[in-house]
């Protein structure tokens, strides 16, 4: 079984923390940088973060990788901190309860820029959501 490093457990990691940087600047800049939408993107940051232990507590406790470091994203150690080892036969059906907490993070920024984009374009916001 191969063993990531810490390395190759932060790459794994940027496209996730990409992803909520990118959104929560789509939130904040679509909607002026507001006060509230700043406190809706900083809102989106703390999902992003709590999807993120979710999926530890209720899905990886599942996962043969749990307590090792095969996993790429690093989520099986830090799972064994949070939960008690499951049973492996279950993953599939708690992956498939569990993930869609977090599939809202792909498109809260998604609607909040279109809505913006609609009221008044711009490109730049544009360009924002596209990245």
């Amino acid at each position: 079984m191969r063993e990531y490093t810490r390395t190759n457990t932060f790459i794994a990691n940027l496209p996730y923390a990409v992803m909520l940087l990118t959104g929560a600047a789509v939130i904040a800049w679509g909607f002026n940088l507001s006060t509230g939408a700043l406190a809706a993107a900083v809102g989106y940051l703390a999902y992003g973060i709590g999807g993120a232990i979710w999926v530890m507590i209720f899905v990886c406790r599942y996962c043969g990788y749990y307590g090792t470091r095969a996993c790429p994203c690093g989520y099986g150690i830090l799972a064994a901190r949070l939960a008690a080892k499951g049973e492996r036969e279950c993953f599939a059906a708690k992956f498939k309860r569990h993930i869609p907490v977090i599939v809202p993070l792909w498109l809260i920024p998604v609607a909040c820029g279109v809505i913006q984009l609609i009221r008044a374009f711009s490109p730049a916001l544009a360009w924002l959501l596209g990245a």
